[in-house]
């Protein structure tokens, strides 16, 4: 019996150790993990920070390009009203010119048609008195024979 207890003992001392190198296993590795949460957390948080910082560079990147589309477009605007203000001056110039060679045709026209008829008349004239030197001809040659 004697043997029974001293192995009952020794079973249980070395229980008893196990259970403390178990329980020191246990605590490195809950420490391990601690530490290991912890550099994972830390690491997280520090992702999350850089993230919040490249967030906060695009949107203000986003706001400077749309300062500068606005700036743009309004630069366009303002362009294109003044290429229609001188395109408008131009038409208005053109026609001033339209107008200015209709009035010219017309008088030349009118003229043209002024000197036909002034022509035509002498013609006429001319023409008449070619007649009558003819008929005055015919009666001097008449008469002569």
């Amino acid at each position: 019996m004697n043997e029974a207890v001293s192995l009952h003992a020794n079973a249980a001392e070395l229980l008893g150790a196990e259970n403390i190198q178990l329980k020191e296993t246990i605590a490195t590795l809950r420490d391990v993990l601690e530490s290991n949460n912890a550099a994972s957390a830390q690491r997280t948080a520090d992702a999350c920070m850089a993230l919040e910082r490249e967030v906060s560079q695009l949107k203000k990147t986003i706001s400077e390009i749309r300062q500068t589309m606005d700036a743009l477009h309004a630069d366009h605007v303002e362009q294109l009203f003044v290429m229609k203000q001188e395109c408008a001056k131009e038409v208005g110039q053109y026609q001033q010119n339209i107008a200015k060679l209709r009035a010219r045709l017309e008088v030349n026209i009118h003229e043209s048609i002024q000197r036909g008829h002034a022509e035509h008349m002498k013609s006429s004239a001319e023409v008449m008195q070619l007649q009558d030197t003819i008929v005055a001809l015919r009666e001097a040659l008449e008469r002569k024979q």
